[in-house]
C-alpha cells in the first residue's frame, strides 16, 4: 500500500517538530531540497519506538529505518538530489504510542 502524503506537514531546514503518535497512527511530512549536494538528516528523539520512511515524489520508498538513532529512535542520513522528499513516521508496531520529536537538517557537502 502506498503512503498518503496529501496532508503532509511541510518541514524546514533546522526544524524540530514535536508530535504524538496514537496506536496504529502514521504522521507525514515533506521537505524541499533546492540545491545539489545536500545531505538530508532525519531523526527522532524521545521514548517512543519510532520508524522513519523516506519517499520520493512518485511514492517510491528510498530508505526505511527503525532503530539507527539513539535508543529506539529512527535516523536517516542520505545524500539527496534537488526535489521534494516525503517522510513517514510511525510506531515500530501497531501498539506503539507516545510523544516524539522529529529533527530535520539539510547539510551542505
Amino acid at each position: 500500500m502506498k503512503a498518503d502524503f496529501r496532508n503532509a506537514t511541510q518541514m524546514f531546514k533546522g526544524g524540530v517538530y514535536n508530535s504524538y503518535l496514537s496506536k496504529g497512527e502514521s504522521k507525514y511530512y515533506y521537505i524541499s531540497a533546492s540545491n545539489v549536494g545536500y545531505y538530508l538528516d532525519i531523526k527522532t528523539t524521545g521514548n517512543t519506538d519510532t520508524r522513519c520512511s523516506l519517499y520520493d515524489t512518485d511514492n517510491n520508498l528510498i530508505r526505511l529505518d527503525d532503530d539507527s538513532g539513539e535508543g529506539l529512535n529512527c535516523s536517516i542520513y542520505i545524500l539527496v538530489s534537488p526535489g521534494i522528499y516525503f517522510i513517514k513516521v510511525d510506531g515500530y508496531n501497531e501498539l506503539e504510542a507516545g510523544s516524539y520529536s522529529l529533527n530535520i537538517e539539510l547539510e551542505d557537502l
